[in-house]
């Protein structure tokens, strides 16, 4: 089986699109990964590290302020958050920047911070 970060570093047509709401209690902000493939080629995150790696790539880093953990796995999906070293150094308690589900089937959920 070909890694998700095989297939994003060889950009095999694959189509990306990302679709994001806006910020409102109860909504979803959902970056939806849309590709030509069959079912069979659907992307799949296996494990923590091709997690963090989709974040990266979709996310990015704000310019090397945030550094991307994972903090639990289960069946379905990572949870992933973005600590941003300018909070801390500021006097924040967690420095959290963004909390994210990442799908097993390569969709993140974004969960807002209110």
């Amino acid at each position: 089986m070909v890694s998700f970060i095989g297939i994003a570093l060889l950009e095999r047509k694959r189509k990306l699109q990302i679709q994001k709401k806006d910020y409102e209690i109860g909504s979803e902000n959902t970056i939806d990964i849309e590709n030509d493939a069959t079912d069979s080629e659907m992307k799949k995150i296996c494990n923590e590290q091709e997690a963090l790696s989709l974040v990266k790539i979709k996310i990015g880093d704000n310019n090397g302020d945030w550094i991307w953990k994972c903090l639990w796995s289960d069946d379905d999906k990572f949870f992933v958050k973005a600590v941003s070293k300018i909070a801390l150094e500021k006097g924040a308690m967690t420095g959290t920047a963004y909390s994210l589900y990442v799908n097993r089937n390569g969709n993140i959920e974004e969960i807002p911070l209110n």
